[in-house]
């Protein structure tokens, strides 16, 4: 339990920093291409190249038991000691803007179903569907390319060393730091899983549809109080939301068939002009960017 509750602090702390780092982003910021990075992003990456106690990686446990505690420090020292350094440009040659959040939810997504163990990322073998085919990770498809493709230059590199999970984790570190973030130093070896259950996806992560006492309750599960999960709910004002995941509010609130009577006017005009009741079959599922007050 433990455990559980200092990753879901850890995650929590991760989505409301990017959450506050970007609330005040100056717009130029937004708009500007992404060629010339550290520029962007304002930091060196080679900084923490020349600083031994500043580590990129989740850690992974023992063989026996996937979500203990046998952390450590520069756990690739030996092995693939360039691992760091070559994730990252991976990371920054494939990464965009409208990637980051997809990202940091496919970590979260892994983390909060069995641990951080990369499960997320095995594709359905003989028919049996894997977390990936889960509705909650349907619309991750893009950030589990940007993982695939680094995964390709470490084992280019370092031949079966390095974990998926740690590159999981450590992709989303890098996000948070491209959006502004504040670096936080993670250890190194985790282990991936080698079996998937969409049902296990299905049941266990939060849905966007439950009301707040059964969020409460599923981010009990994993050890988080009251402050991490409203911290966690009101850090996800970063990206952009699918309109089917609100369009009830707009629509058909508690099953009246109207919307629901909290809703400032303008508000409700806006985002009826984004999502329409009956959307077309060329875009059956439009977003709007994530509203933040």
């Amino acid at each position: 339990m433990d455990l559980w509750k200092h990753m879901m602090r850890f995650f929590t702390f991760m989505l409301l920093l990017v959450y506050t780092t970007t609330m005040g982003m100056d717009p130029q910021w937004k708009k500007s291409r992404w060629r010339n990075v550290t520029q962007i992003r304002r930091w060196n990456p080679s900084r923490y190249f020349d600083d031994p106690d500043r580590v990129m990686l989740l850690s992974e446990p023992s063989r026996e038991d996937p979500l203990g505690d046998g952390l450590e420090y520069h756990y690739y020292r030996e092995s693939c000691p360039q691992v760091e350094r070559r994730i990252i440009q991976e990371y920054f040659y494939r990464v965009r803007p409208r990637i980051i959040p997809s990202l940091l939810r496919l970590s979260f997504h892994d983390c909060f179903v069995e641990g951080c163990d990369a499960s997320i990322l095995l594709d359905p073998v003989s028919g049996m569907a894997s977390e990936k085919d889960a509705s909650p990770n349907e619309l991750l498809k893009a950030s589990y390319d940007v993982i695939d493709a680094i995964k390709f230059e470490t084992e280019r590199v370092c031949p079966r060393i390095v974990s998926c999970a740690d590159i999981l984790v450590l992709a989303a570190r890098e996000a948070i730091l491209t959006a502004r973030g504040s670096f936080y130093p993670l250890q190194p070896g985790r282990r991936d899983k080698m079996i998937s259950y969409a049902e296990l996806a299905e049941y266990q992560l939060p849905s966007p549809f439950s009301d707040l006492s059964e969020t409460l309750v599923s981010s009990g599960s994993r050890g988080s109080d009251e402050r991490d999960t409203v911290s966690l709910l009101r850090a996800h004002g970063i990206g952009s939301i699918h309109c089917k995941f609100f369009e009830n509010l707009l629509y058909n609130f508690s099953g009246t068939n109207g919307t629901n009577p909290s809703l400032e006017s303008g508000f409700l005009n806006l985002m009826r002009s984004r999502c329409s009741k009956f959307p077309s079959a060329s875009s059956p599922s439009p977003s709007v960017r994530a509203c933040r007050s």
